[in-house]
């Protein structure tokens, strides 16, 4: 993950990095998912 400040731990960024995070996971899984199923599909 991208270090932000030392002084910007509020725990409003927390929240947001995690929902960033979490959006990326989501991303990540779904964009794989669709690969695979596109994959299938062409066989």
């Amino acid at each position: 993950m991208i270090d932000s400040d030392p002084n910007s731990t509020h725990k409003g960024d927390r929240e947001k990095e995690k929902n960033f995070t979490l959006a990326i996971v989501y991303l990540n899984s779904v964009t794989s998912f669709a690969s695979l199923g596109s994959r299938m599909c062409y066989r």
